[in-house]
């Protein structure tokens, strides 16, 4: 079993708030209590901002 997050969506009004990680460790603190094995997330190339999101947050490619 996993968690696969396809969109993660801050609306641009609270981004910088640190809304964005908090919601990635809830997940994966979720991952951890439910036992799961994996937390896979899933970007288009192109998005940029994301992809510099994500592996700030140890995300890996």
């Amino acid at each position: 079993m996993r968690i696969w997050l396809e969109d993660l969506y801050v609306d641009s009004a609270l981004r910088g708030k640190g809304l964005g990680k908090a919601l990635l460790i809830h997940l994966a603190q979720c991952c951890v209590a439910e036992g799961l094995k994996r937390f896979e997330w899933w970007v288009l190339d192109w998005n940029e901002p994301s992809i510099v999101f994500y592996k700030a947050q140890g995300g890996v490619m």
